[in-house]
């Protein structure tokens, strides 16, 4: 090789290196350029990032609460924020100007108004419960300069009685799923929503519920296409007038029951673009809108509904409502659905499916103006309750029940109670053999005069209480074929029955019977009647048991076991039984009885009266009890024995052909009351113990002329 090549070579090689050195500089370089570029970059970064979170004073902030607090008692530490509330964020916290950190309780050293500002240092916060129950809360006004989200508004304010005001402007509540109670039991009269963007919304149920001051709402802006549940979202917000809520979207909800209850102030409503095709629950919906005239029904879908219980209840102002188009095929409960509509005259349920109905309990109670009812082509097969169902339904005069099944029935408790115009009715269809109680089931059907109930199977009823109570035209009965193996309850079965003339009674099982009072009060038209029973052991009452039956002439009680031991009242038993010309009631043991006041008070032709033997430590009121037996011309009371007298006061009041009276075994010194306890009776002699009788004595020495003492030591 040529050395010029190699010289050649060699420097080449040399100009090789120093390029390549030259190019590692320039590398380096531009590496350190790049470096610290980015290293500025990040500093400037940090710096804008440090700048934009660093911590502003109060006039500075993001967003803010701002609350005011009216300050009653300052002996006590004032809650800020609910016992309940599980912050997600950093607050700083001014009262009256002066800042402090994380602090949920505070003194405050006078009374009055405070402000206290709550200023958010996170980009979110979830507001569930913040301020529930915190009673001196009365004003919140919430702002935002940047779109702070709010996480949640579940019962925020829930139960702050004294707040009246709120606001809120330019937080973000896209992503709220739940503002349910959110002003429950509030005192706010009116809100501004219209800058709560929620639109994922689910539940707002109980939302404004109890919000007694409120007067207008507006809550057309929302959007509420996931909305599911608005149960009880205006619950008793009694002074609510305005309502738009027209277009809100409630396509997907599930659950409207409790929607306008009791919201007695609204006058109208607009509900025609509700989409209910997916609702259950519409139980109690529109209850107590007392002055809502008209609700527009017609676009109602309620194929899905479950449940109608008391729906329209106690909406006074409605004379009319159209719920011809309502699908009921999936209605177990209708429960109080059209109770005490007072003023409705018309309602068409003729196209109602109640296949699935469960519940007819007062279904139909106190529809006062009501005149006709078509439930003929009802559906009772599933039904287990008919009570209440026509209750007070004053001018009805008829109702075909000839399609009713009723063989699942239990109760029937007051169904047909206060129908006041109804002269007949054909329960002959009736299958009753489930039924446990038929209380007041006919009581107050006035003009009532024909009563086919010949099917009825009674052997499980416990409650017959007031059955055919104020029937005043009811003129025969025939229950021979009763059966009251389970009766509990009898009283008042028969009361103020005027016009009952023929009545047919079974041989009664009372083993589990303990009151008879009243059952058959009233009875007046009632000549003669014949009681067949087992026994009478537990009966401890029969107070005005034939109170008022003056035509009665002829009274028999039969029983197997005439046991009577347990008998406590006997008040007014037979009062006003002024037919009755005698009485013997040897077979009655007495001995725990405590009250016999007015027992045969204006018996006024009872000629003869046979009492029992009677030693008695527990007998204290006997006022009246003989009273204007006028007629009554001896009463042995030789042996009845008494300790423990209160009140005596008019016990022979009018007994004028009385003539002698054998009180020997009385001991009348607890007694409290001997008014006009002789008042005229005429030339009449007692017979008493003088040292037992001492205030008797004194008080017939002072105020009777006619009646003569015979002191027995």
């Amino acid at each position: 090789m040529d050395t010029n090549d190699d010289d050649d070579i060699g420097m080449n090689l040399n100009d090789f290196d120093a390029g390549v050195q030259l190019e590692d500089k320039k590398s380096k370089k531009a590496i350190t350029i790049v470096i610290i570029s980015a290293t500025l970059f990040l500093l400037i970064a940090a710096v804008i990032i440090f700048i934009i979170f660093l911590p502003n004073d109060k006039n500075e902030s993001s967003a803010e609460i701002i609350c005011k607090y009216n300050i009653q008692n300052i002996s006590k530490n004032i809650s800020l924020l609910s016992a309940h509330y599980k912050p997600n964020s950093k607050l700083d916290i001014y009262i009256d100007n002066k800042k402090y950190k994380n602090i949920t309780e505070y003194k405050f050293d006078k009374t009055g108004e405070h402000t206290v500002i709550f200023r958010i240092n996170n980009y979110s916060i979830n507001m569930d419960n913040m301020f529930k129950d915190v009673q001196s809360l009365n004003y919140v006004e919430m702002k935002s300069n940047k779109s702070i989200t709010i996480d949640s508004l579940i019962s925020t304010f829930e139960n702050c009685h004294n707040l009246n005001s709120f606001s809120i402007s330019g937080f973000n509540a896209s992503n709220i799923i739940s503002t349910q109670n959110l002003f429950k039991n509030t005192n706010i009269s009116k809100v501004n929503l219209s800058q709560l963007n929620i639109e994922k919304i689910e539940d707002m149920s109980f939302m404004f519920s109890n919000c007694i001051s409120l007067t207008s709402l507006d809550i057309n802006t929302f959007k509420t296409s996931f909305l599911k549940n608005i149960s009880g979202m205006f619950e008793n917000c009694i002074s609510l007038e305005v309502l738009n809520i027209s277009k809100i979207n409630t396509e997907k909800v599930l659950d409207m029951s409790y929607l306008f209850d009791n919201c007695s102030s609204l006058k109208k409503l607009d509900i025609s673009n509700f989409e209910t095709s997916n609702v259950k629950e519409m139980n109690f919906m529109f209850q107590d809108c007392h002055n809502l005239s008209n609700i527009e029904l017609s676009r109602f879908s309620t194929s899905s509904a479950e449940s109608v219980i008391g729906m329209f209840r106690r909406c006074y102002s409605l004379t009319s409502l159209d719920v011809s188009n309502f699908n009921t095929s999936k209605i177990k409960n209708m429960s109080f659905m059209f109770s005490n509509l007072k003023n409705l005259k018309k309602i068409n349920v003729s196209n109602f499916d109640t296949s699935q109905v469960t519940d007819m309990t007062a279904m139909f109670e106190e529809c006062h103006n009501l005149s006709s009812i078509d439930v003929s082509k009802f559906n009772t097969s599933n039904t287990i309750s008919l009570t209440y169902l026509f209750k007070d339904c004053y001018i009805l005069k008829s109702i075909d029940l000839s399609n009713f099944n009723t063989s699942k029935v239990y109760t029937m408790s007051h169904m047909f109670n206060g129908c006041k115009k109804i002269t007949s009715l054909n329960l002959s269809n009736f299958d009753t053999s489930k039924v446990n109680n038929l209380n007041g089931i006919f009581g107050g059907c006035e003009k009532l005069s024909t009563l086919d109930i010949d099917s009825f199977n009674t052997s499980i009823v416990e409650d017959f209480g007031s059955m055919f109570e104020n029937c005043l035209k009811l003129k025969s009965l025939n229950l021979s074929h009763f059966e009251t193996k389970s009766a509990k309850t009898l009283f008042f079965m028969f009361n103020n029955c005027s016009d009952l003339v023929n009545l047919a009674l079974p041989k009664m099982n009372l083993k589990n019977v303990q009151d008879l009072s009243y059952v058959f009060s009233g009875c007046k038209s009632l000549k003669s009647i014949n009681i067949s029973v087992n026994e009478l052991s537990n009966i401890n009452s029969f107070s005005h048991f034939f109170d008022g039956c003056s035509d009665l002439t002829n009274i028999k009680i039969e029983a197997d076991n005439f046991k009577t031991t347990n008998i406590a009242d006997l008040s007014y038993m037979f009062r006003n039984c002024e037919s009755l010309t005698s009485l013997n009631l040897t077979n009655f043991d007495l001995r725990k009885v405590y009250n016999t006041k007015e027992m045969f008070s204006n018996c006024t032709n009872l000629k003869e009266l046979i009492l029992p033997p009677l030693e008695s430590k527990s007998l204290r009121y006997m006022s009246y009890m003989f009273y204007n037996c006028k007629d009554l011309t001896s009463l042995d009371t030789s042996f009845i024995s008494l300790t423990d007298i209160r009140d005596m006061s008019y016990m022979f009041s009018k007994c004028s052909k009385i003539k002698y009276l054998n009180l020997t075994q009385f001991n009348t010194s607890k007694c409290e009351n001997f008014d006009n306890i002789f008042k005229d009776c005429k030339k009449i002699t007692i017979f008493v113990d003088e040292k037992k009788c001492e205030n008797l004595i004194s008080k017939i020495e002072k105020e009777y002329n006619d009646v003569t003492i015979e002191k027995i030591n």
